[in-house]
C-alpha cells in the first residue's frame, strides 16, 4: 500500500480573501517549484512558514535547515493547488514576474504586508540625536517596484522617485505612510495572525522626538529578542530581523536592557 495522501486544504486559493492575498505576497518571490506537481513554501522566517501550514491546513512537517537560516515545506503531487498559484503569478524566474495587476484593491495592504513581512528589511536610521525613523527596503526586478510603488503612491501616498534599478528603499515620512496603509486592518490582522510581530514592532513614527517613547521601542525590541533566542535563532539573524545595522550593536542593547549578555540569558533560559 502506498502511503495516504496528508490533508491539504487545496482551495484556498480559490476564494477571494484577506488570507489568501497575504499568502500570496509572503511567497511571490521565494515559492519554489518541484517537479511537474509539487511545490515548496520557502522562508527564513519559521513562523511565516507556519501561517501558510495553518492556513492551508497542511499535515506537512516544516523542515528547517539551520545553516541557511531557512524552512519549508515540501509538498509534492499537488497540481490543483500549483496550478493556482500559477495562474496568480506565482511561477517562473523571479526576474520574469510583475506585480499582480489583479489583486482587488480592498487586499492590496494584505499583499503587500506578506511580501514585506517576507523579504523586506525593516531597519532604523537616524535623521538627529532624537529624530528617528523606519528604513524599508527592498529587492526584486525593476518592473515589479515600478508598479509596487505605483501602487503606494496611490493607496498610500508616499512621494519617493520612481526606483530605477532592482532595490528601492522608504524612509522618513513614506515609511509612516506604509505602516498606516499595510497594518490599517490591524483588528483583523492580528486576531487571523496574518502578520509577523517582529517586523510591525520594527517601524518607528517619522519624527518622533520623545526619549521616553524612543525607550520603550528598545523595551519592545528586546523583549522580541529574548523570544527569538530562546527558539535558537542566532544573535546576528535577531539583530537583522529587529531592524539593527549591526550585531554589535544589537547586543549593547539587550545587555544595556537586560543586564546580561545573550550567552549569560541563553544559560538560564534553555
Amino acid at each position: 500500500m502506498g502511503r495516504l495522501p496528508k490533508r491539504l486544504k487545496k482551495h484556498f486559493f480559490d476564494r477571494e480573501s484577506k488570507g489568501k492575498y497575504y499568502v500570496v505576497g509572503a511567497f511571490y518571490r521565494k515559492h519554489i517549484e518541484d517537479g511537474e506537481k509539487g511545490i515548496i513554501f520557502k522562508s527564513r522566517h519559521r513562523d511565516l512558514v507556519s501561517i501558510v501550514k495553518s492556513k492551508l491546513k497542511s499535515k506537512h512537517a516544516i523542515n528547517s535547515h539551520t545553516t541557511k537560516s531557512s524552512h519549508c515545506i515540501q509538498m509534492r503531487n499537488v497540481p490543483y493547488l500549483r496550478s493556482k498559484l500559477e495562474a496568480l503569478g506565482v511561477k517562473g524566474d523571479m526576474e520574469d514576474r510583475e506585480f499582480p495587476n489583479f489583486v482587488p484593491e480592498i487586499y492590496l495592504d494584505h499583499y503587500i504586508r506578506g511580501l514585506f513581512d517576507a523579504q523586506a528589511r525593516i531597519s532604523l536610521i537616524n535623521y538627529s540625536e532624537n529624530v528617528i525613523a523606519t528604513n524599508i527596503s527592498l529587492r526584486f526586478n525593476n518592473k515589479f517596484l515600478v508598479s509596487l510603488d505605483e501602487v503606494l503612491k496611490r493607496y498610500a501616498n508616499v512621494s519617493r522617485p520612481k526606483p530605477i534599478s532592482n532595490y528601492i528603499i522608504y524612509s522618513g515620512a513614506d515609511s509612516s505612510r506604509i505602516y498606516n496603509f499595510i497594518y490599517r486592518d490591524i483588528e483583523y490582522i492580528e486576531n487571523s495572525w496574518l502578520y509577523l510581530p517582529f517586523k510591525k514592532k520594527s517601524f518607528v513614527r517619522f519624527e518622533d522626538k520623545s526619549g521616553e517613547n524612543n525607550h520603550i521601542i528598545c523595551l519592545e525590541k528586546i523583549k522580541e529578542a529574548k523570544k527569538l533566542l530562546i527558539k535558537g535563532k542566532k544573535a546576528s539573524d535577531v539583530a537583522s530581523d529587529l531592524g539593527y545595522a549591526h550585531k554589535e550593536s544589537f547586543l549593547r542593547a539587550f545587555k544595556h536592557v537586560t543586564g546580561q549578555t545573550t550567552r549569560s540569558f541563553l544559560r538560564k533560559n534553555t
